[in-house]
């Protein structure tokens, strides 16, 4: 039977307001409940994570791609790629 998953939180916020963080928390308490938590990357100009990540928008576009692709600076880049 396939997992069903009943709830969804969307981690919104600007860089340094503790996203990273309290995704790395939730995953950690889950794991220790023994419950299954998934986590997507929404954010194609991310560079790193402290926790794992199970589905990535960077494995389909990044900013630096992006950039480089269409000669856009970090702000265009970002734009495009959210778009």
């Amino acid at each position: 039977m396939a997992q069903v998953f009943r709830y969804a939180q969307l981690v919104m916020g600007p860089a340094g307001s503790g996203k990273s963080t309290y995704c790395k928390i939730l995953q950690e308490h889950f794991e220790a409940k023994g419950k299954m938590l998934r986590v997507l990357n929404l954010d194609p100009a991310a560079e790193k994570f402290s926790y794992r990540c199970d589905i990535d928008i960077r494995d389909c576009i990044t900013v630096e791609d992006v950039m480089d692709e269409l000669d856009l600076g970090p702000n265009g880049g970002l734009v495009f790629a959210l778009e």
